[in-house]
């Protein structure tokens, strides 16, 4: 499965440039998931992935929800990010709890979806280095929430959490009648 396709994908040269023993860049969604399952295995590490830069049409809407220039920005995911993630927001019972879903392994692959077809996007506050924060949440499946911070040295988005609610069902008038809650009475 590919990239998103409004993802700006990088040239033959920013790919030299950008790649190293630490840096990976993601073609398709086999690349996030062999960096996403490598860095579960690991400790610590410093290592990244660039999924590619953001497309005019988001970066704009950004600077217009927001009031940030993200323009040619690229959007990343650490590996201890992975790991915290998956610490956070991976236990069913814990997250069940929180009424949201556990996040697995398959949901890193939406995170340049999420990005870059939000259906709301905020500005959520700094963090301690007083980097801003961007919050994209985005139904796919479920109602997925992506907390990323901007790296103005790097011009990265950093994915920084994520978490997804639970999908609701939907409550239709023929599962609330009498019949079906005999002590309830319809008031009309």
């Amino acid at each position: 499965m590919s990239l998103n396709k409004n993802i700006i994908k990088y040239t033959k040269k920013e790919v030299m440039n950008i790649s190293s023993n630490k840096i990976k860049i993601a073609k398709n969604t086999k690349d996030i998931m062999l960096f996403v399952k490598q860095e579960l295995n690991k400790k610590t590490s410093n290592s990244k992935l660039y999924f590619g830069k953001i497309n005019d049409i988001t970066s704009n809407r950004i600077k217009m929800l927001t009031g940030l220039d993200l323009s040619n920005y690229n959007i990343s995911l650490k590996g201890d990010n992975v790991r915290k993630i998956i610490k956070d927001h991976g236990n069913k019972v814990l997250e069940k709890l929180r009424g949201q879903e556990a996040i697995t392994l398959e949901d890193f692959k939406h995170i340049d979806d999420i990005i870059l077809e939000a259906d709301n996007i905020y500005l959520s506050g700094k963090t301690i280095n007083n980097k801003d924060v961007i919050t994209f949440v985005k139904k796919l499946n479920n109602k997925y929430t992506l907390v990323e911070f901007i790296s103005t040295k790097r011009k990265t988005l950093e994915t920084q959490t994520m978490y997804k609610k639970i999908k609701k069902n939907s409550v239709t008038a023929e599962n609330t009648t009498n019949s079906t809650f005999p002590n309830v009475r319809n008031e009309q």
